[in-house]
């Protein structure tokens, strides 16, 4: 395996502002411009990384396509935000001018004048856009960048760099010109609001002309008339103009979440497939490989005496006794593994089977299925949806309520059961509470070296300061942590000890991929950092490439 180093992310650079695009933009916010690229990601995390280009997602068979478009009009200070969908061939998108609030610290969107969401920037620079109104709640989005596989991440779309042609091709011509042409329905939703305000002035209008005609000298409370029919053709205009603007609202939100449900459905089945195709790989491979094995024993049976085929039998079955047991993963009746499974690289969960119940472990939260017989187990959500789960030897199938319709989860890693005291041949690391950094480990190991895998060494950001950096020292000692917004001394921690995590019996804990290969790094700091005193990290080691990816920094090379 090559060389690997460690990566860390980069702001993006600044993008030309859209023509025309900076005339509704107050002089406050041109005071706040930069082209300063820390500066930028510090303001809007991920947004900057994106700036400049459409971002696209085209979900298989045609169902829906879904583009983002970020273009600065100040840059640093003022961004002009896309997004948009197309749900068989209808498409609709909305327009943001978004503001940096220098005194609050957070980003704010503005539809048509009206604040629509506001955001600051997490830790992991995602944008987590949180809703100022209802309709605001619905549509609020988590946008994250990752700058290793060039792709933004708008909640579970994962778009790609994309051209206005491209988005033309894709949506067939529906999609229009991204920067400029209005989607079907935005322009009929404008033509609703423009109407319902022309009839909330002419009742004002009227109203002032009642007033203005009036005697000057008090009279006695007139008596309560009816409308006139101008008023009351204006009040009933009034009120189909509200209808069909809430009925084209409604129309609007049942679209996106339409388009939404059929993307999830789409990466669901795709996924399955992968899943499906992989076991069956698998299970064909281990088919060959037995008869191979079959045949090279009946072909060397016939030429070797009686008195010498049981030496040579029983010398396999002395081998395999003086060597010591392999750990073995728990199962159960039904043939489950405690393990990782997941659908391929984009979902992953931790299953652990105890007695009549199976724990599994996402990355938000923890559910406990229960055994119903015949391998079903299911587990009912406080919305009171039931959710079930299949069990099979080193797999299972995650649904609802139609078997048939199951999601194939296959065993990507099994959990070794542990060893006798004592017999680990790696080295135990001493974390007080290791379920903090692995969730359902009782004890943590680790190793200071893995082969063909250069983990040693020094690590810079492609900036031109060359920050934040990392530096691991040789032999597992030693070694600085950079975070951003160094060069300051009050960001930078001073590694005391690191290990790659193993298991007990000395080989590191690994996920395999077609194309890289995950490690894990757990490191002790000389002051907490986040409250805590150790941390683990995953590395991606790239395969025939010189380099390695942390899972909140990228873009990085060793020196």
């Amino acid at each position: 395996m090559a060389t690997a180093a460690l990566i860390v992310a980069a702001g993006g650079a600044a993008a030309q502002a859209p023509s025309g695009a900076g005339t509704e933009v107050p002089e406050a916010m041109k005071r706040l411009a930069t082209d300063d690229p820390q500066e930028q990601r510090a303001r809007w995390g991920d947004l900057a990384a994106v700036a400049g280009k459409i971002w696209l997602h085209a979900a298989p068979g045609d169902v829906a396509s879904v583009w983002r478009d970020a273009q600065w009009v100040v840059p640093g200070a003022v961004m002009r935000y896309q997004r948009g969908f197309c749900l068989a061939m209808q498409c609709q998108r909305t327009d943001y001018l978004v503001h940096y609030n220098a005194e609050a610290k957070q980003l704010e969107f503005f539809e048509k004048g009206e604040k629509a969401y506001t955001s600051r920037i997490q830790e992991d620079g995602s944008v987590r856009l949180v809703g100022t109104g209802i309709v605001g709640v619905l549509t609020a989005e988590t946008l994250k960048f990752d700058a290793a596989s060039n792709t933004f991440y708008s909640d579970k779309h994962e778009l790609k760099a994309s051209t206005e042609a491209q988005l033309g091709a894709v949506t067939r011509g529906f999609a229009g010109d991204a920067r400029g042409t209005g989607a079907p329905g935005t322009a009929a939703e404008a033509q609703l609001r423009a109407e319902l305000a022309q009839a909330k002035a002419q009742l004002e209008a009227l109203r002032q002309q009642q007033a203005a005609a009036a005697a000057p000298i008090p009279a006695p409370p007139p008596a309560v008339r009816p409308p006139s029919a101008a008023q009351q053709k204006a009040a009933e205009q009034r009120a189909r103009l509200e209808a069909r603007l809430r009925e084209a609202d409604e129309r609007k939100l049942q679209a996106e979440a339409r388009a939404r449900e059929a993307e999830h459905r789409a990466r669901e089945e795709a996924q399955a497939r992968i899943a499906a195709a992989l076991q069956a790989k698998e299970e064909s491979e281990a088919r060959t490989a037995a008869a191979q094995r079959a045949a090279a024993q009946k072909a060397a049976a016939p030429s070797q005496p009686a008195a010498a085929v049981a030496p040579a039998a029983a010398a396999p079955a002395a081998t395999a006794a003086a060597k010591p047991a392999a750990p073995t993963a728990r199962t159960n009746a039904c043939g489950g593994v405690d393990g990782v499974y997941g659908t391929g690289a984009n979902y992953r969960i931790e299953v652990k089977f105890e007695g009549e119940t199976l724990t599994v472990r996402e990355p938000n939260r923890t559910s406990v299925y229960r055994h119903e017989g015949r391998c079903q187990y299911a587990f009912t959500h406080p919305t009171g949806v039931t959710y079930r789960m299949g069990v099979t030897p080193r797999a299972l199938s995650a649904y609802k309520q139609d078997p048939a319709s199951a999601t194939p989860l296959a065993l990507i890693q099994a959990h070794a059961a542990p060893q006798a005291s004592g017999s680990c041949k790696a080295q135990e690391i001493p974390v007080q509470n290791p379920a903090a950094l692995h969730p359902g480990m009782t004890r943590l190991f680790g190793l200071h070296a893995v082969a063909g895998v250069k983990v040693p060494g020094t690590y810079r950001a492609p900036e031109p300061d060359g920050h934040p950096w990392t530096e691991l020292g040789a032999g597992g000692n030693g070694g600085v942590f950079e975070v951003y917004g160094a060069p300051k001394r009050e960001y930078r921690y001073n590694i005391v000890r690191w290990y790659i995590q193993a298991n007990c019996d000395g080989t590191p804990l690994r996920e395999s991929f077609e194309a890289a290969d995950r490690y894990f790094v757990i490191f002790q700091l000389d002051r907490p950092y986040t409250g805590l005193e150790w941390h683990r990290m995953q590395y991606i080691v790239r395969k025939g490439q010189d380099r390695v990816s942390i899972d909140d920094r990228a873009k990085g090379k060793m020196e």
